[in-house]
């Protein structure tokens, strides 16, 4: 084969680029057993092609050059196949949409709640204040004229010091009456809308400001009625203030047969009268009432005649006690009497009324738990509760009430001969929040 390679190109006119490699193989094939040794001849056929090292002088064709060289395409361009991860970054897409789409409704609904807000502010500030006040100066004339409340409810009246001796106005206490002394007028409280306050199961009911003592509204005023357990309010101030509250007192057998499981004192029992205090406020313990009273120097009669006594002097004259416990229908007041005494008693004996909101207080051998259901809300700020048959529910208790208008005002609220004590307090609070309007007014003198 290599003597078939090195034959130099015949003149003949065949012999182009391309046939005369053809013709060259051609006769190489046809000579091909005329060669001597056909195993080495078959060996340089079988390399023709394959890699080696050539002669310098030695003569390939181009054609052959040509057909053996390796040309390489150029590498195509890399392509990103986006079809094969288009799921992932649908997903992803459609998650970011949508956390755009809430935060921009969270926007919105924000933007347009500010408005909103805005635009009634404006509109009560323009149109609904002075209509109020068109309204309460009406209604207020009326009263003025006719010189006679209204049969059911009372809306700003202050109690009148010349009408209600001893204990009407507001102010520091001396030598058992209030005087006057934060330079206001009354008629500070104002309501939007009467008409829609509710009805409520108390026959008799009032609302007043703690501080001020102006009644926002009542019904039934002069309603005299059996006040239960309420009773015990007046049993703590007269104790506090007559008693050695440190001194051991005796549970005697009348105290010990006392109808009622509160308390649950025992025969004999020696107990502080501070302590006593306690199942007295908080579980309206019957028991500890007489213990109390029998424990004064004088006895328990003389304890109920001072009880009595402080009555007069705080100008409850609808009141009258016939035991300190309030078991017994003869114990009487009116909304107008009750609300004097709670007042009195959160100025003088604040610290009656924080008993009154403790929910536990355990000595060596008894443990007291409160189950006033007012304790439920935040807003309380202590009171009594009190039931029997003939008085049906009562209370006289305090709560922040947050006004309409005016800010938060501590509101004495009274009920009496009431089938839902804790519904009827409630509808006073939430009616109040949204109908009434305080504004401080200063004295014209």
């Amino acid at each position: 084969m290599d003597k078939l390679l090195r034959k130099q190109p015949t003149n003949n006119a065949d012999n182009t680029l391309g046939g005369g490699v053809v013709d060259n193989l051609q006769d190489g094939i046809e000579n091909y057993a005329d060669v001597e040794e056909p195993s080495t001849n078959y060996n340089n056929f079988a390399n023709l092609g394959a890699p080696r090292e050539r002669e310098d002088d030695e003569y390939v064709p181009n054609a052959i050059l040509k057909s053996n060289r390796k040309t390489q395409a150029p590498m195509p361009m890399q392509h990103f196949k986006l079809f094969s991860n288009g799921g992932v970054l649908k997903e992803a897409s459609n998650v970011t949409f949508a956390k755009y789409a809430l935060l921009a409704l969270f926007i919105g609904i924000s933007v347009t709640s500010f408005l909103t807000q805005g635009v009634l502010t404006i509109k009560d500030m323009v149109f609904n204040s002075s209509t109020v006040d068109t309204q309460f100066n009406s209604q207020l004339a009326t009263q003025n004229s006719q010189n006679n409340q209204a049969p059911n409810k009372v809306l700003g009246n202050a109690e009148n010091s010349q009408s209600e001796p001893l204990g009407s106005d507001d102010g520091a206490v001396q030598n058992g009456t209030f005087t006057s002394s934060n330079g206001y007028d009354q008629n500070q409280y104002r309501l939007a809308n009467e008409a829609s306050f509710p009805r409520l199961s108390s026959r008799s009911y009032l609302a007043a400001d703690l501080e001020t003592g102006e009644i926002i509204l009542e019904q039934n005023e002069n309603l005299v009625a059996p006040i239960a357990s309420v009773t015990k309010l007046m049993t703590a101030v007269v104790a506090e203030e007559n008693m050695d509250l440190q001194k051991i007192a005796i549970v005697s057998r009348d105290s010990y047969n006392t109808y009622g499981a509160q308390g649950k004192l025992l025969l004999g029992e020696k107990i502080k009268v501070y302590d006593l205090m306690y199942p007295l406020l908080m579980e309206s313990s019957n028991d500890a009432a007489e213990v109390i009273a029998d424990a004064y120097d004088k006895g328990n009669s003389a304890f109920m005649a001072l009880m009595n006594k402080k009555a007069v002097e705080l100008g409850m004259n609808d009141t009258y006690y016939e035991d300190p416990s309030g078991l017994n229908p003869k114990n009487v007041s009116s909304i107008h009497d009750l609300l004097k005494l709670g007042r009195y008693a959160y100025q003088k004996h604040p610290n009656l009324y924080s008993m009154t909101r403790v929910r536990q207080y355990a000595i060596l051998k008894h443990t007291w738990f409160n189950q006033n259901r007012f304790l439920n809300y935040d807003t309380f700020l202590g009171g009594k509760n009190g039931f029997i048959d003939e008085a049906k529910k009562t209370t006289v208790s305090i709560f922040d009430v947050t006004m309409a208008r005016g800010g938060k005002r501590p509101v004495v609220i009274v009920l009496l001969k009431s089938d839902d004590r804790e519904g009827d307090a409630v509808k006073i609070i939430n009616f109040l929040k949204k109908n009434a309007y305080y504004q401080e007014m200063p004295s014209a003198n």
